[in-house]
């Protein structure tokens, strides 16, 4: 009866499984199975039932259900759709690569490769290959908590009395031993096990005794007596005995005759498991999931999601095929993710800061692109007591170097190296000194609104490389300016324009080739003017004081056009590495491509996946065009966010060209981008960044690493070494990082006899930061019952009947302070009252320093004065979309080794002899760069040691 009964179960079981796959059930396997949702999206979108909406600046997905039928509206619900719509508007940065929406704000479709699933009763391909680290073979070492032996590949078998024999327990370290033999307590009579190579291999022997207490044991499995077993890289060893006395010792084996191994699988418990070494690389998110993976796990999930594109005997044929050999070199990202940890966490903790900030370090090789290290922060442990949660903790835990932030002035050497390139003329540029000004609106005869900071003040004239020294942002906008008129002038800026100015102002203080611009340059072609009145064109003659503008403008600048064809847009994109024009058909598509194509290729446009060439040529070989590209889009999430400078989205004078030019607006880097940009800069070659450094077992036409980059920039070599110049000045010129003056001379010390170069330059970025709701709730709370309050020219904090002053960072504040933390709990807030008055420090420190440099003029933040009263201010992005503006701290520098006797000359490409690294530092927290340039400090010894 038995067998039977079991027979009429499976056939019941078996009956179940064909009615749920053919009706009922085939519909809820539509809900998930990841070709059935695609397509099903696909079509929900094209009925008009999900739309995306601009009109607040940032794509937001809205469901139109009104008409609906109710089908549609219940597969909405119980679908993927309906999170992943909730996922995208909560967090477009994170997510947004899940729908594909146009630059005009259509909405495509959504990516095929978001959901890849496992159902029941299907069987996954999984890729059971290897990540590497970078490096050269080692030695196979087995590690214990005592010490470390170290064992050599013989190619001849070790006699018996030339192996090395030791106890278990002993501190003794054995270095490059051909066998070793460990033995117990009782002498070299009582073995243990003995340690060898068979070719490759290392095999460890088991020589203990039947039936005694000692035994051998390998990741906690008994091996048992007279066997043999092969270790691979992150096995665990234990041998232990009982008699004379009990002892016992564990080694770590790491690595043998082969790469060292960051990432592995191993068949444990009939099913592969990976074991992942994740030195700092930092976490990403699974949005379906809500969980964060190892950065490595998650180059083994793209890999596991482009296989199952594949036909299934390629996919087979690759699962073990092959492995993957990164170029981040383990020892340094080590090292490096030590150092910015330490130095982040004791920022948080001296400056009281509310919570772990975002930062990231990327060290390239400058000859070939390869990244050795990209250290980031913070970790999982650094959030434990964060209120942030969400896409906004996601976002902290993932390698910030994949990320674009903007990175303010240090984006001035790959402007002023362009603008060279295309009108040499100008590299003979100098203007006059100038005072600090913290809204300076002149540009030309321009007069633009808010205007641009100006730092502190220069008496000397300034000059190309001199600006790039001090980083000049006076110099960096006229030098713009100038090249839009020389642009319209056919290379050239005219010297004698016949524009009229005010009446005293005979000369300008612009030179060029010795020349003074006389009026103003010609805009006209780019720029829409119009004519100020008669009165803004005469300044004022008195002495300038801190309420007063002086003006020299006469004409209103607000907007421009066809910025996307300036000269230099080329030069830029071919210095960079980065694009220069926005809504570009993606490279590799076919010209009859579907629609599906388009959206696919347009998706995955928006990561640069050429980091992972050689992977990604490996995967793809041999495969269609729609299966090449459902592979681009599964690696995305391992990918550095696209750099995209968007000249055809600059159309706004101040907020978008003056922006752009000062490091923000659309100029947001990832530090991989701004790296091998310093790379290409420094070599003069046209460098590719890359992850990969070599596929084991490709047949492959790519060059070598020594061969990477050995096509020529082609940068006009005068301005390539006037850039250089104003670089080297910044560190050992008494530039903006001249406090590396020590580290440069420990540097020079490593290599005597050679020269050290540190071309560099420092930015102090605005950011925008994601806070929680509580903080705009909690600031109208203050003003609304009074407890902020504006009065006798000063702001004033009301607190338990007391009034307290606004007090300056510095200035004996920590009364103000208190008073501030009090009234914050009187409004409701006194569990997150620490974090919260952190927060609005910041927001009431900007709102001062807006009231006094501005003196009554348009205040730009969350707080406003209404005829004297303090009010919120609903139209910023803190009530708009819960974002703080805050500064960051962003250094970038090549550190170059010459030999000695080896000739360089700054306009010729790096000597072949020649050792380069390129460097970007990113860090969201402020007040300025100084915060980069001290991270700096305690790296670039570090750094030194990858030129040997």
């Amino acid at each position: 009866m038995r067998p039977f009964i079991l027979w009429t179960i499976l056939t019941v079981l078996l009956g179940a499984l064909l009615y749920w796959k053919s009706g009922i059930g085939a519909r809820e396997l539509s809900y998930y199975a990841p070709d059935e949702y695609v397509e099903r999206a696909d079509q929900f979108i094209r009925k008009g039932y999900l739309v995306a909406d601009c009109s607040s600046g940032a794509a937001v997905l809205r469901p139109v259900l009104g008409e609906a039928p109710e089908h549609e509206r219940s597969w909405f619900n119980e679908s993927y759709l309906a999170a992943d719509v909730r996922r995208f508007n909560d967090d477009p940065a994170g997510f947004g690569w899940a729908f594909a929406v146009d630059d005009d704000c259509r909405l495509r479709g959504v990516n095929p490769v978001v959901h890849a699933v496992d159902l029941p009763f299907t069987r996954r391909i999984r890729w059971l290959g290897s990540i590497l680290y970078n490096g050269e073979r080692t030695d196979a070492v087995l590690r214990s908590a005592q010490r470390s032996i170290t064992l050599r590949r013989s190619e001849r078998p070790v006699p018996v009395d030339e192996q090395a024999a030791t106890q278990v327990g002993s501190d003794r370290e054995l270095f490059k031993e051909g066998t070793v033999l460990l033995h117990l307590a009782g002498g070299r009579g009582q073995p243990a096990a003995r340690l060898f190579h068979v070719g490759d291999d290392l095999v460890v022997h088991n020589r203990t005794r039947r039936q005694s207490a000692e035994s051998v044991r390998v990741m906690g499995h008994q091996l048992p007596v007279g066997m043999m077993a092969r270790l691979e890289s992150g096995d665990w060893l234990t041998v232990s005995g009982e008699r004379p006395r009990p002892l016992a010792e564990t080694f770590v084996f790491t690595s043998g005759e082969d790469m060292e191994a960051a990432s592995r699988v191993r068949r444990q418990n009939e099913r592969w498991q990976r074991r992942t070494e994740d030195p700092g690389l930092g976490l990403a998110g699974d949005p379906v999931r809500e969980t964060t993976y190892p950065f490595l796990d998650l180059v083994a999930r793209s890999v596991d999601a482009a296989l199952a594109v594949l036909p299934e005997e390629r996919a087979n044929a690759l699962s073990r095929g092959f492995d993957v050999q990164l170029t981040v070199e383990r020892d340094a990202q080590l090292r490096l993710n030590e150092i910015l940890s330490r130095r982040a966490r004791r920022l948080i903790r001296d400056r009281g800061l509310a919570e772990p900030f975002a930062a990231g370090i990327t060290v390239m090789d400058a000859r070939n692109g390869g990244v050795l290290a990209m250290a980031t922060f913070p970790h999982g442990d650094d959030l434990l007591s964060s209120p942030l949660a969400g896409a906004q903790r996601q976002r902290l835990l993932r390698n910030q170097n994949l990320l674009r932030h903007p990175i303010g002035s240090a984006g001035k050497p790959f402007l002023f190296a362009a603008i060279a390139d295309a009108y040499p003329r100008l590299l003979s540029l100098t203007i006059a000194g100038h005072e600090e000004e913290r809204y300076h609106r002149d540009v030309f005869h321009c007069r633009i609104p808010t205007g641009y900071q100006l730092l502190s003040g220069h008496e000397r004239r300034i000059d190309f490389a001199s600006a790039l020294q001090v980083s000049c942002n006076k110099y960096t906008i006229d030098l713009l300016m100038l090249a839009l008129a020389a642009d319209l002038g056919g290379g050239e800026v005219a010297l004698d324009r016949d524009i009229e100015w005010p009446p005293y102002e005979a000369e300008y203080d612009h030179e060029i080739s010795g020349l003074f611009l006389r009026g103003a340059p010609d805009l006209g072609g780019y720029v829409f003017q119009e004519e100020l009145p008669r009165s803004n064109q005469e300044p004022r003659r008195s002495q300038r004081a801190d309420d007063e503008e002086v003006s020299y403008a006469t004409h209103r600048c607000t907007s421009l056009d066809r910025f996307e064809q300036v000269r230099f847009r080329q030069a830029l994109g071919d210095l960079t590495g980065a694009a220069t024009y926005q809504g570009l058909v993606p490279q590799g598509l076919p010209q009859n491509a579907s629609r599906r194509q388009l959206e696919r290729g347009y998706t995955t446009n928006r990561y640069d996946l050429d980091p992972w060439r050689p992977l990604l040529e490996e995967l793809i070989l041999g495969t269609s065009e729609d299966s090449a590209w459902r592979i681009r889009a599964a690696l995305q999430e391992i990918s550095p966010e696209r750099v995209n400078l968007a000249f055809n989205q600059v159309t706004r004078l101040r907020a978008d060209l003056v922006s752009l030019a000062l490091g923000g607006g659309t100029a947001t880097w990832t530090n991989i981008q701004v790296a091998e940009a310093m790379a290409r800069l420094t070599t003069g070659r046209m460098v590719e960044a890359r992850l990969v450094a070599d596929v084991p077992g490709r047949d492959t036409s790519e060059p070598t690493p020594a061969d990477a980059g050995s096509v020529r920039l082609g940068l006009h070599g005068p301005a390539r070494a006037a850039v250089l110049e104003g670089m080297l000045r910044v560190a050992t010129g008494g530039g903006t990082a001249s406090e590396l003056a020590d580290e440069i001379d420990a540097v020079e010390e490593m290599y005597p006899g050679d020269r050290i170069y540190l071309f560099s330059k420092t930015g102090s970025p605005v950011l925008e930061k994601a806070v929680p709701e509580m903080i705009s709730t909690a600031l109208e709370r203050l003003v609304i019952r009074n407890r902020l309050r504006y009065a006798n020219g000063r702001l004033e904090v009301h607190s338990g009947g007391n009034v307290q002053a606004y007090r300056r960072p510095g200035a004996g504040r920590d009364t103000y302070v208190a008073a501030l933390r009090s009234a914050v709990g009187e409004v409701g807030y006194r569990t997150n009252g620490g974090y919260v008055t952190a927060v609005l420090r910041k927001i009431l420190d900007e709102f001062m320093t807006d009231v006094r440099t501005r003196r009554g003029g348009e205040l730009d933040g969350p707080l406003r004065l209404d005829g004297g009263v303090l009010r919120v201010n609903r139209e910023d992005r803190l009530f708009r979309s819960r974002m703080v503006r805050q500064m960051g701290s962003v250094y970038i520098f090549s550190l170059v080794r010459v030999p000695a006797g080896v000739r360089w000359r700054f306009d010729d490409e790096l000597p072949a002899q020649a050792r380069a690294v390129s460097v970007a530092l990113h860090l969201e927290t402020g007040p300025d760069s100084r915060v980069a340039v001290g991270l700096a400090e305690e790296i670039l010894v570090e750094v030194a040691a990858l030129l040997k």
